[in-house]
């Protein structure tokens, strides 16, 4: 068993969430919004397809308790998947390397936001450059 460190591009949409906010300033209700975010998740695997399998997972068990809905109900997709190389002899089995790994949320209805996000995990999370 041979593992090999992957990079991956997860987009998750039509994420239920709740967000605050406030009527005339004063009144605090909260509104259902339809959400989605792109994700870059690092996996130890042993073949490309795991890698997907263990990022899906890692995902939704990582966000499962934000949105109203199930992760069952969700639209993932992979985006890019990228061989970063041999995983040291320290990481003994197949599994996400962390957790502390960022999402760049937007709103459903609003698709220049959604193709913002989109530039900015180009940039940031999968290329490591800036976005000034």
């Amino acid at each position: 068993m041979t593992l090999s460190i992957y990079s991956v591009w997860l987009q998750a949409e039509n994420l239920d969430v709740v967000l605050p906010r406030r009527i005339l300033g004063i009144f605090p209700v909260r509104r259902s919004v339809a959400m989605g975010f792109h994700a870059v998740v690092q996996v130890a695997a042993e073949n490309p397809g795991q890698a997907q399998k263990l990022a899906q997972a890692t995902l939704t068990d990582d966000f499962a308790r934000i949105p109203r809905n199930a992760p069952e109900t969700w639209h993932l997709k992979v985006r890019d998947l990228r061989h970063d190389g041999p995983a040291p002899r320290l990481i003994p089995k197949a599994g996400c390397l962390n957790n502390d790994w960022a999402a760049a949320w937007y709103p459903m209805d609003d698709p220049k936001a959604a193709r913002h996000r989109e530039k900015v995990v180009r940039a940031r999370l999968w290329e490591g450059q800036r976005v000034g």
